[in-house]
């Protein structure tokens, strides 16, 4: 652990959100950025309550900072309903994204996460940018976002120790890191539908798992990966991985594969980045 705490007292914990492993959540009409679509607000509310249960927990164990970390559009947290002890760190873009400040704590929590792309009855199953990586690996592991999140805060010694999200979110979780605390707030059936327990069962269980991972902080061991580290990236379309070639470092092994080798994940996650700014210009609305 990147420090001797005990129990749970005196720790920083960094809430690292997305939306589209939020309770109720099952369709994209719910996230589309727009102040005035009635169904974002409502899932605004609800990922705002779901993650001040996950702030009631770790202060419950000993926790004496947490810090939300808003990163889906920017703007999913409702500042007057936050729980008033948590520090917002709001908008976007920031420059590692999920990742931001994360090395100045002491553990992470993942709330509202979804499954990697081509996950089995995952809800809004993707890989960051859903409509071009198609599978990401490190070290020949196929990796989604919760895996990717776990991955840089290794780099720090930061244990990842919660993740909510749907089922096959919470079985991802659970088989990259092992026996951490996760809370299924809906199972998955196919991509865009889901049973969904009410809002306030899964707030009740987060608060509690939340509580748990802060107080047994000490038998959960950070995701570490061999170094240097072999990131390979398996896009939909051969002209989003030749958009990638114009990256230092990139090697193309496929029509639509690219791999690069990187000393550490805190240089992968830069790599990671620009990525997702080359592939883009790759793209096209239909084609």
């Amino acid at each position: 652990m990147k420090n001797d705490l005990t129990g749970g007292s005196g720790m920083k914990v960094y809430i690292c959100m997305d939306m589209e492993g939020i309770s109720n959540v099952v369709t994209s009409y719910q996230l589309m950025p727009n102040g005035s679509s009635p169904a974002l607000q409502e899932i605004r509310e609800i990922a705002t309550r779901e993650v001040n249960a996950a702030v009631e927990g770790a202060f419950e164990s000993g926790a004496t900072e947490v810090l939300v970390n808003e990163n889906h559009s920017g703007g999913e947290i409702i500042p007057e309903l936050l729980d008033h002890r948590a520090h917002l760190f709001a908008g976007k873009p920031k420059r590692l994204m999920t990742a931001e400040a994360l090395e100045d704590y002491d553990v992470q929590f993942l709330i509202g996460l979804h499954p990697r792309m081509g996950s089995a009855d995952g809800v809004l199953d993707h890989t960051w940018c859903p409509k071009t990586i198609a599978n990401f690996c490190i070290n020949g592991k196929p990796m989604g976002e919760i895996g990717l999140n776990a991955v840089y805060a290794a780099e720090f010694g930061i244990p990842t120790a919660l993740v909510t999200g749907c089922e096959a979110a919470c079985t991802e979780a659970r088989n990259l890191l092992g026996n951490i605390e996760t809370v299924i707030v809906k199972k998955g059936y196919g991509r865009f539908a889901a049973i969904c327990p009410h809002p306030e069962v899964n707030r009740k269980r987060i608060r509690a798992a939340a509580a748990n991972a802060v107080r047994n902080i000490e038998q959960i061991i950070p995701l570490t990966m061999k170094k240097p580290m072999r990131l390979e990236f398996h896009f939909f379309t051969s002209q989003q991985a030749l958009m990638c070639t114009l990256i230092q470092g990139c090697q193309r092994v496929s029509d639509r594969t690219v791999r690069f080798q990187v000393p550490s994940f805190k240089e992968g996650i830069r790599v990671y980045m620009l990525t997702a700014i080359v592939h883009n210009a790759g793209s096209d609305p239909i084609y």
